[in-house]
């Protein structure tokens, strides 16, 4: 299926807004009554409130006035406000969803295989077709009905009631007011418009929080969000973003993209930008491609990376990502702490030495982060000078477990004692034609002593596993992909999948998962559940591995 998507999230522009605090009524526009509990909110944020019983709200706007005021209540169409004027009442005047509830075919006979057909197709354009969309959960399935039109061909779904999304991979718990969804079958052409608000943060304790922030930055990487987000940066190229013609050549952010008197900028370009996004800056793994058709003659993003949908037309791989991969506005990505990213650091990683916390080796000895004892680094911590370090410390030294990475490049991880290599430990350099000289083995002294063989990878666990495959591809970059298949279909019956690693961070393709830039070796732990063949009933599957060689690396998984 061509994935071809258009968002139509019914969102338009250029809030002029004066007061911080706005009020108005919300009314049924046929008969003038009051409407209680609808919803008024700013699309795709947590920030809304519900009208009273005689319709009326007030809402801080303070933090979203360059965003679009949506209003939703069930039973009518969702109306978008594109002007507030300063210190006037707001009556907001709603049309009932009467004629469309007339058309919707719902009969007691209806088949049951009809019918799951049908959610089939709408989950997988609504959620996506990613990892993510497996863990999210549609509460409220039944107020979701579904028609064809007179051709057989085309697939309409309703929904009587907002659509409630428990997000079990980002921990979100979101309300969708659907206005509109048609599927056309032969042509596999798809769009759906209505609006979204982020109701619950899921995360109830710090390790539910790492693994949701894990989760949620993989989600981000490479999203519309942060596409829109590194262009109003003018940042593209640091943050991974290449976009080219359709003859192949890299566009300079100059070519398509304007800005206006009021530091509005907007993406005007005719014809079609294609989009790639790199893992990391300085590495060639790139993920699937994406497209943008730009519909209108200029379209509208700020800088939290809302666009105006309904001028964008998405094709490839962002067109993938459903409700099930969105974060709110409100989402920030973590930036400002260490990481041996690919073998380096990030050009944006900001931090310092702690006051109280010395490192007595003098090539790391520039900043520390970590824990401390009696004024010295001791424990766990992360060291950079003109070289790089995390891993253990004892008084001030490297001491157990860590990596060091030097500034040409070379990097040895293994064991230390008192800043020198000692014991298990292996080093991996690059000499003057650009080949890897390995040394795996025993140190003694900051000197290699004996060579010790070492598998390429290790089986720790497998359950449920029918078969798998570990192989790899490059010896550059550092990068692990994982598929999951049954009976050669990729993610089929399964769900809740869980990620465990010892180094790097994950990310996520439409259709499979992945460790970039890790180092190793590294203990990876694959847990998701799946249906029996007869799905009757659920079983966990895991897979657990060490991959102890750098380089890419594909892990396919049959269960």
């Amino acid at each position: 299926m061509r994935m071809s998507i258009l968002l139509f999230l019914l969102i338009s522009f250029h809030i002029v807004a004066y007061n911080q605090l706005i009020t108005g009524t919300v009314l049924d526009k046929e008969n003038k009554s009051a409407i209680s509990f609808a919803l008024i909110y700013f699309n795709g944020t947590f920030v809304g409130t519900y009208s009273d019983q005689n319709g009326n709200f007030k809402l801080d706007i303070s933090n979203n006035i360059s965003k679009p005021l949506t209003i939703s209540a069930i039973g009518y169409y969702s109306y978008t406000l594109n002007n507030i004027s300063n210190g006037k009442q707001l009556i907001i005047l709603l049309i009932p969803k009467v004629t469309e509830l007339e058309e919707v075919v719902v009969t007691a006979n209806s088949l049951v295989k009809e019918r799951k057909e049908n959610l089939k197709i709408f989950k997988n354009i609504f959620l996506g077709t990613t990892v993510n969309a497996s863990d999210c959960i549609i509460t409220n399935e039944n107020d979701i009905t579904f028609n064809y039109g007179k051709d057989e061909d085309t697939l309409k779904a309703f929904a009587s009631k907002p659509i409630i999304i428990n997000n079990m991979a980002l921990g979100y718990k979101m309300i969708y007011y659907l206005d509109k969804f048609v599927y056309y079958r032969k042509s596999a052409i798809f769009f759906y418009q209505g609006s979204i608000l982020f109701k619950e943060d899921l995360t109830s304790d710090d390790s539910q929080e790492k693994f949701y922030e894990r989760k949620r930055k993989s989600a981000y990487l490479g999203s519309r969000m942060h596409f829109f987000r590194a262009l109003w940066e003018n940042d593209l190229q640091s943050n991974g973003f290449i976009v080219r013609n359709s003859l192949g050549e890299i566009l300079d952010n100059t070519k398509f993209i304007i800005e206006d008197s009021n530091n509005r900028k907007f993406l005007k370009y005719k014809g079609k930008l294609n989009v790639c996004f790199k893992l990391a800056p300085t590495n060639n793994i790139l993920l699937p491609e994406s497209n943008i058709v730009i519909l209108k003659d200029h379209v509208y993003f700020d800088k939290n990376g809302y666009f105006d949908p309904l001028g964008i037309n998405w094709e490839g791989e962002m067109a993938t990502r459903g409700t099930a991969d969105w974060l709110p506005y409100e989402y920030t990505i973590e930036t400002n702490r260490l990481l041996p990213v690919g073998m380096h650091l990030p050009g944006n990683t900001v931090f310092a030495q702690q006051k109280s916390c010395v490192v007595k080796m003098e090539s790391i000895s520039g900043a520390y982060s970590g824990s401390c004892k009696n004024g010295l680094a001791h424990g766990k911590g992360i060291a950079q000078g003109i070289d790089h370090y995390e891993g253990q410390f004892r008084k001030g030294f490297p001491y157990g477990n860590g990596t060091y990475i030097w500034l040409d490049g070379t990097y040895y991880t293994g064991q230390w004692r008192n800043g020198m290599r000692e014991g298990n430990g292996q080093m991996v350099s690059i000499d003057s034609t650009a080949n890897r000289i390995w040394k795996n083995g025993i140190w003694k002294d900051d000197v290699f002593l004996v060579k010790k063989d070492i598998p390429l990878y290790k089986i720790i666990q497998k359950r449920s596993v029918t078969n798998y495959s570990i192989r790899k591809v490059s010896y550059t970059n550092n990068n692990i992909s994982i598929r999951l298949f049954r009976a050669g279909v990729e993610n089929a019956d399964m769900g809740g999948l869980s990620l465990y690693y010892s180094s790097g961070e994950e990310y996520h393709s439409s259709s499979y998962v992945g460790i970039q830039n890790p180092t190793f070796p590294i203990d990876i732990k694959v847990k998701f559940s799946a249906l029996n063949y007869f799905h009757t009933a659920s079983h966990d599957v895991i897979f657990e591995f060490t991959i102890n060689e750098p380089g890419t690396w594909e892990v396919a998984i049959a269960y």
